[in-house]
Formats: C-alpha cells, sequence, structure tokens
C-alpha cells in the first residue's frame, strides 16, 4: 500500500505533467507552513480538471479506510 506522503508526491506529479505550475507553486508554499494536504490537492487537480489515475483512487480510498484521510477527499473522483 502507498501510504499518504507517497500519494501526495504523486498527485504533485500528476499535477506537474498536466502543466499547472501554478497550482503545484501553491500547494508545495502551502507543505512548507502547514505540511503537506493530500485532501486540498485531490480538490484542486479535480477542480483544474486534471485526471487523476486508478492508483491514486485506490490509494485515497485506502487511506480514508485507515482514517488517514478524511471521506470528503474521495469526492475528486465522482
Amino acid at each position: 500500500m502507498m501510504g499518504y506522503l507517497d500519494a501526495w508526491d504523486l498527485v504533485l506529479a500528476t499535477i506537474s505533467e498536466a502543466g499547472r505550475t501554478d497550482l503545484l507553486e501553491n500547494l508545495k508554499e502551502l507543505e512548507i507552513h502547514d505540511g503537506p494536504d493530500l485532501d486540498l490537492a485531490l480538490d484542486w487537480a479535480n477542480a483544474a480538471g486534471i485526471s487523476l489515475s486508478d492508483e491514486i483512487e485506490r490509494t485515497a480510498q485506502e487511506l480514508v479506510a485507515d482514517g488517514d484521510l478524511e471521506p470528503e477527499a474521495l469526492e475528486a473522483f465522482e
């Protein structure tokens, strides 16, 4: 199973590959101040229309099941 930080890195890589450096820079700035926020990264990627992989979705579901991620994070995959 991929962990929270692995999923964070994968979402950031996906955002980068989509060419959304603005989102990437904002998320990295927030990470410096508040730590990684996977829920926010998923939400922003979804709002920007960035397609998230099945691997990211499975990992998010596992993290929700383990209590490491809020259930609302799964809205990014609807």
